[in-house]
């Protein structure tokens, strides 16, 4: 007996006992309460949606592991740096796409060294 969308929808958990199971708190923990709480309400959502096109097929995703391990795997992919190192292989010296052009030692130390702290970046010191 197949059963109705709207008594699919309703074996979807509650944000509240997502947010209250062991495993979330190690999330919680990892990537704060609001970051974790939005995730949550938007893989509940995604299953909403799925079980309204699919019907009781999309159920198999309403289980806590798997809605947890995709929560987690999301919120792990976001916590991760966008930034990262490439060679320039394009035959432009100064590509626009690929940041900067790579800076001598010395002035990474320069900007090291200040970078800790205020600096004059758009303050001419000796014009006040």
């Amino acid at each position: 007996m197949t059963k109705t969308k709207s008594s699919l929808q309703a074996a979807v958990p509650s944000v509240d006992r997502i947010l209250n199971l062991p495993v979330t708190a190690a999330l919680i923990d990892a990537h704060g309460r609001k970051a974790v709480t939005e995730e949550v309400r938007q893989a509940l959502a995604k299953l909403r949606k799925n079980i309204a096109e699919n019907g009781e097929d999309a159920l198999r995703d309403s289980a806590d592991d798997v809605l947890m391990n995709q929560i987690a795997s999301v919120l792990e992919k976001a916590s991760q740096a966008s930034l990262k190192a490439v060679y320039n292989l394009t035959g432009t010296v100064i590509h626009t796409n690929l940041g900067r052009s790579q800076l001598p030692q010395e002035a990474i130390d320069a900007m090291v060294a200040v970078a800790g702290g205020p600096a004059n970046l758009e303050f001419d010191v000796a014009a006040g």
